[in-house]
């Protein structure tokens, strides 16, 4: 079952693809906002509720 979904002999499997400077910095520089709103969202609510898990989700949504 999992060859029909990973085959191994296609080239994106085994070789990664060419990533631009200005792509991974903008990367970075998303991870590192997200990371930031989700620390100050848990140290300022000091609780996980169903609006702070909505946040968590659309922050993960537009990194895609």
């Amino acid at each position: 079952m999992l060859m029909f979904l990973f085959p191994l002999e296609s080239d994106w499997y085994f070789f990664p693809q060419a990533v631009s400077g200005e792509f991974a910095m903008i990367t970075c520089l998303y991870a590192i906002f997200a990371s930031i709103l989700v620390i100050l969202t848990l140290a300022l609510r000091e609780k996980v509720d169903r609006k702070a898990g909505a946040l968590f989700i659309s922050v993960i949504q537009k990194s895609f």
